[in-house]
This record gives structure tokens, C-alpha cells and sequence, in this order.
């Protein structure tokens, strides 16, 4: 069985797609990878490279140009690789594959495999309307629908026939040492996230200065690194409600400087809208922290009933939590050993193992 396996994510090659594919290769020699010249962060390419992974480029796939040069070139490589199984990414990639099966009429038959990454959540109507399209057009043309979580899925229910749970793995960095209890001094919060619409930075900082004035707690911290148009305005915030001095804005981080900052936390928080899975969630979940969350993305597959974490809806709710963390400080360590034994479910070489059996099951069906 041969896997055409598309590591390019809408903005140029994922990171993430990146360890899926190593991961796949080391268990499933049988795979090459489509790439895009640019790349989310330096060195991917490279990677995929040093590790002999048969990969080819398509100039202008993250760009949405050259369509009909990419199609022709994906027609080639599907026939002289002898493709069995195709999986897309997005929605480009989606026409691409489907033009090169029903127009240029490839004379391989194949299958495709699509994972549901992202689609327009912050406005209702735009959410609605484009989860109608996609549905309609994986119905039609997709074999196979993989979702990240539950709670993407019941967003797709009518697609539950062919649809697969199975989540992102996280960066096998945030697996190396061994469970250490984490610090209780003080509340340590982060929130690793762009500083965009939907992410609610304000709700999460508002909830902290409100705890503060009630406890008079000058020593606990909120940690939100990353970028984006509202970055400022948070600050500025901050300033406004006299808690700038406790709460601290790394910026754009790397995935070894997020590491380091969830090391010197004990608590993650989750505020967004939506989440199609939640890295800020799976990340925090593995290093063995306690979590407060919106209930989005993965988080339902994993906090249940206060085991693990708690979930909020109000700037009120988060108060409330914060204040009972601060008086019994030792949920925050009951919860962070609960996850931390439990992480291996977002370890890619497990990941892996189920994604082969999906597909394994849908080659097995047409037969």
C-alpha cells in the first residue's frame, strides 16, 4: 500500500505534518510527502531530507497558484508511484486531487483521506455555511474524514459514517523527563496562543486581576506568550488594571521556549471560542499540568467531572476556579499526575498505529 502523504498546511509546510509523516515512514516505509517551497518554521525540508523520506515539491501549493501545472505533476507522481491512498490536508489540496481523478482521469485508482484542520468558527453564519460546503464536497469525493476530536466531529455529524477520531501528537520533546510534582508556592498560569479574535486573552487577564484584588496575591503569575494584532491592546490592559507587573508577554516563541514556559507553570488556560483540537490543551495535558478550559477541541475526550482540570464560560467561572485553586492548591497536583499518566495517547508512535489500522479497514472495505 502506497501513501501519497501532503505535509503542507494552507500557510507552507507544517511542523506538526512533519513529525505525522516521520512518525508514518518508521512504521510504513511505503509513503513520499508533497511539500510546498515555503515553510512554517526553518529547517523542514532539511529534515524530511536527512531521513531519505521520498518527497516532492510543488512551487505555488501554499500560494494557491500554478493549479493546473500541479495537477499534471500530481498525475504523474500517482501513477509512477503506484498510489493506493491520498491524504489531503486542505481544501486546495482537496480540488487539486479531485481534478487529477475526474479530469485529467488518472488511470490509478486511489483513495482519499482528508483530516478536518480548520474552517471559518468565530462568526456563526460563515461556520455554518462553510461546514455545509465541506461536508457536501466530502460526502461526494473523500473516502475517509479524520477529525482531531469529538467535539469536531459532532461538528460534522453528518459525516460520522466515514469519519475516524484521531488526535495530533505532540513534538516527542515534550515526552523526555519523567513526572517531577509541580510547584505549588503560587499559581503559575500560561496560555500559549495568538493574540487574535476568538483566543480571549482579556477574559483570562480580567479573571486574574479580579482574583488578585480579592487575595491580595502579589506573588502568582500568567505567562502568555505569542504574537498577533491584539498583543498590544492586552498590555495595555494590563496596565489599566494594575497587573502588568504579574502577568508577562514573552511574544513569538519557539517550541523549546514554549517548553521552558510551561516547565515553570502549573497551570494552563484555555479561553477560545473553538478549537478544530487545542495543541495549547494536548501540550499542557502531556507535560502533566493541571488545565482550566473552555470546553473546546479535545478537551472533552479528556477532562471529565473536575478529573484533570475544570472548564469555565464566564470571566466570573475562571475567578471562582482561581480563587479555589489558591486555598486548595493540591488539585493542581492531583490533576497534573492524573494527566501526565495518561499522556502516551498523544504520542505520534500510537497516533500512527490506529492511522494504519483506519486505513488498512478502508482498503479492506472496497474489496
Amino acid at each position: 500500500m502506497n501513501i501519497l502523504f501532503f505535509v503542507e498546511s494552507g500557510v507552507g509546510n507544517s511542523a506538526l505534518l512533519v513529525d505525522q509523516l516521520i512518525a508514518l515512514y518508521k512504521q510504513h516505509k511505503n509513503v513520499c510527502a508533497i511539500l510546498s517551497t515555503k515553510e512554517q518554521e526553518p529547517g523542514l525540508i532539511e529534515k524530511i531530507n536527512s531521513l531519505l523520506i521520498p518527497n516532492y515539491i510543488l512551487p505555488g501549493l501554499a500560494e494557491h497558484q500554478s493549479f493546473k501545472k500541479n495537477a499534471i505533476q500530481l498525475k504523474q507522481i500517482i501513477e509512477e508511484q503506484s498510489i493506493d491512498v491520498i491524504h489531503i490536508q486542505t481544501n486546495w489540496e482537496l480540488a487539486l486531487i479531485i481534478y487529477v481523478k475526474y479530469v485529467l482521469y488518472t488511470s490509478r485508482k486511489f483513495k482519499m483521506l482528508y483530516t478536518i484542520h480548520a474552517y471559518r468558527h468565530n462568526e456563526r453564519f460563515k461556520a455554518y455555511l462553510t461546514r455545509l460546503i465541506l461536508t457536501f464536497v466530502l460526502t461526494c469525493f473523500v473516502d475517509k474524514v479524520i477529525c482531531m476530536c469529538t467535539s469536531l466531529k459532532k461538528n460534522f455529524r453528518w459525516l460520522s459514517y466515514k469519519t475516524a477520531i484521531l488526535p495530533l501528537g505532540i513534538d516527542e520533546s515534550f515526552f523526555e523527563e519523567f513526572y517531577h510534582p509541580l510547584s505549588l508556592d503560587k499559581l503559575r498560569l500560561i496560555y500559549p496562543a495568538q493574540f487574535r479574535i476568538g483566543k480571549n486573552q482579556d477574559l483570562i487577564i480580567r479573571a486574574f486581576a479580579e482574583y488578585r484584588s480579592i487575595t491580595h496575591d502579589m506573588d502568582s503569575i500568567l505567562i502568555l506568550p505569542g504574537g498577533g494584532g491584539l498583543l498590544q491592546k492586552m498590555k495595555d490592559l494590563c496596565k489599566e488594571l494594575e497587573c502588568d507587573q504579574q502577568v508577562l508577554f514573552p511574544g513569538y516563541c519557539s517550541k523549546k521556549e514554549i517548553l521552558s514556559y510551561y516547565k515553570k507553570s502549573n497551570t494552563a488556560v484555555v479561553a477560545s471560542n473553538n478549537e478544530t483540537f487545542g495543541q495549547c490543551i494536548a501540550e499542557p495535558f502531556v507535560l502533566g499540568l493541571n488545565i482550566i478550559t473552555t470546553k473546546v477541541g479535545v478537551a472533552s475526550d479528556i477532562i471529565f467531572n473536575n478529573q484533570g482540570g475544570f472548564y469555565f464560560k464566564t470571566q466570573k467561572d475562571l475567578t471562582s476556579i482561581l480563587l479555589e485553586l489558591s486555598k486548595k492548591p493540591m488539585l493542581i497536583e492531583k490533576n497534573g499526575e492524573r494527566n501526565f499518566q495518561m499522556r502516551d495517547k498523544f504520542r505520534w508512535s500510537i497516533i500512527t498505529k490506529e492511522y494504519l489500522k483506519v486505513i488498512n479497514q478502508m482498503m479492506c472495505n472496497e474489496k
